[in-house]
């Protein structure tokens, strides 16, 4: 065996600049001081992405008598043989290298070994995953040996009842792809005749992998092998959709229709299409559809009731979460939108309903927390809006809304201290956070620290230049600080932003300090003001 120091000895070792060849000269100096049988082992082993004591035994020639534990020992002791789960498996590097090589100068070898290990893959026993990961091996490697019957018969055996396998498997399923393409990267491999169904069911295990450009294109080889392919049609609709494709997705679920106008499914998902593209009225239209052609789709009546309200209407909206939820009692998405359309049309006891019953059904949702916190402050239970905040900041603690709208209620308890509190974190999570630095400045100009208050103002004015409130309150705290002219600059710009602050200027006490100076009364349209006593 080479020593490192003599590496520059090893013939081609200096000529390349791969390094993946690097390893497998390397590794071919280490395999040739090896017994005979060990080395053609090792080198039946190069194919296998891993291998162990089992492995072993199938590749071992039919006449030897080797020990295959013995064997597996000594290849196990290889600088470049490493663990991987609770077998082994070649350094990528190292196999890439000498599976480039074999694939020249043996490919017998290549094939040889492929063609002992499958059956002991798909016998391998082990665990769920474990058994799931040899089947793959068989697969890989029935397609390595030219056994193509046999490798889409372990395909055909896995997707019998397809509608029985989780997400979790569809992922897992992937891999037969990616193995399948490494296999049929290799020159002397003849690719796999599939069926426009196998791509189908390659495209479903992309898109669970969440690989969408590779489901996407597993979708068009079933298409094209099968052009009246209506459900390859609208899965790759979703993908495009997952891709934010969402033009792309309706042409394919438009096909979808047009080949199986029955088909609820290309429906319902064209409708989500359309909302992702706010177009409420058409994703209504396709919402309908789906749900006349299927009235138990307990998801088309919750996204229907989506797209209502994004157009403002909530009873409708309502009236589709309802028959969402009588469909389906355990859907907390469904609760907590009805909740937000009722916190929509003022009805917070209504909507504070709906959102613990998605917190019943979703306890970790800390946006359902948040909201139903908006929904008690509406109703001035601030204490109670303050506790949903501080369960949802304890589920999501970079949630810089819930801290500010926990600001805003502090303030409305007078605890200003521990309102600035809660706008200083959402500040320093959301340094952008326009809102959080105005109400900052309410809070501590009700402490009468108006330079501080100003301060504020002026970050949320210079954060969005159009922010009438903020502009408005600066002038209420120059206000407060008799500072007449400077106030009415502000609430001049106020007004030019948001005719609103003329009508709440007359009233607003913040104002009393400089009510009857004469700018001030002409800023409120008052040109003959009735002057105090």
């Amino acid at each position: 065996m080479a020593s490192i120091g003599g590496l520059p000895g090893l013939p081609g070792i200096l000529e390349t600049t791969d390094p993946a060849e690097k390893a497998a000269i390397i590794a071919e100096s280490v395999l040739a001081d090896l017994p005979e049988e060990t080395a053609l082992v090792a080198r039946r082993c190069v194919i296998l992405h891993w291998f162990d004591q089992h492995i072993i035994s199938a590749l071992l020639p039919e006449e030897s008598r080797g020990d295959p534990a013995t064997i597996y020992a000594r290849l196990t002791s290889l600088p470049f043989v490493e663990p991987w789960r609770s077998t082994s498996t070649y350094h990528d590097l190292t196999r890439q290298g000498l599976l480039a090589r074999y694939t020249n100068t043996q490919p017998d070898t290549l094939i040889t070994a492929a063609k002992r290990a499958a059956p002991a893959y798909e016998t391998w026993g082990g665990n769920e995953q474990e058994n799931a990961q040899a089947k793959a091996e068989a697969f890989f490697c029935y397609t390595v040996a030219g056994e193509s019957g046999k490798a889409i018969g372990l395909l055909n055996k896995i997707w019998e009842t397809p509608l029985t396998l989780s997400e979790d498997d569809w992922a897992r399923y992937a891999y037969y792809s990616q193995v399948q393409d490494e296999a049929e990267s290799l020159p002397f491999v003849e690719p796999l005749t599939l069926e426009s169904r196998h791509w189908m069911f390659w495209g479903i295990a992309h898109y669970f992998n969440q690989d969408y450009t590779a489901a996407i294109e597993s979708y068009d080889r079933a298409i094209e092998l099968n052009p009246e392919y209506a459900t390859a049609y609208s899965n790759r609709g979703t993908a495009y959709a997952a891709l934010q494709e969402y033009e792309r997705a309706i042409e394919s679920y438009d096909r979808a229709i047009e080949l199986n106008p029955k088909y609820a499914t290309a429906y319902s998902n064209r409708g989500n299409a359309y909302s992702a593209l706010q177009e409420y009225e058409r994703a209504i239209e396709s919402y309908d559809r789906a749900i006349e052609l299927n009235p138990e789709d307990a998801t088309a009546y919750s996204n229907r009731g989506t797209a209502y309200a994004a157009l403002q209407e909530y009873e409708r909206a309502i009236e589709s979460y309802d028959r969402a939820i009588e469909l389906n009692p355990e859907d907390a998405t469904a609760y907590y939108n009805r909740g937000t359309a009722y916190s929509d049309l003022q009805e917070y006891e209504r909507a504070i309903e709906s959102y613990d019953r998605a917190i019943e059904l979703n306890p970790e949702d800390a946006t359902a927390y948040s909201n139903r916190g908006n929904a008690y402050a509406a109703l001035q239970e601030y204490e109670r809006a303050i506790e949903s905040y501080d369960r949802a900041i304890e589920l999501n603690p970079e949630d810089a809304t819930a801290y500010s709208n926990r600001g805003t209620a502090y303030s409305d308890l007078q605890e200003y201290e521990r309102a600035i509190e809660s706008y200083d974190r959402a500040i320093e999570l959301n340094p952008e956070y326009a809102t959080a630095y105005s109400n900052r400045g309410n809070a501590y100009s009700d402490l009468q620290e108006y330079e501080r208050a100003i301060e504020s103002y002026d970050r949320a004015i210079e954060l969005n230049p159009e922010y009438a409130t903020a502009y408005y309150n600066k002038a209420c705290a120059y206000a407060l600080m008799k500072k007449s002219t400077e106030s009415c600059n502000y609430l001049k710009q106020a007004i030019t932003l948001d005719e609103k602050c003329r009508e709440l200027a007359q009233t607003d006490t913040d104002f009393d300090p400089i009510r009857y100076h004469p700018p001030f009364q002409s800023l409120l349209g008052n040109h003959n003001p009735k002057l105090g006593a």
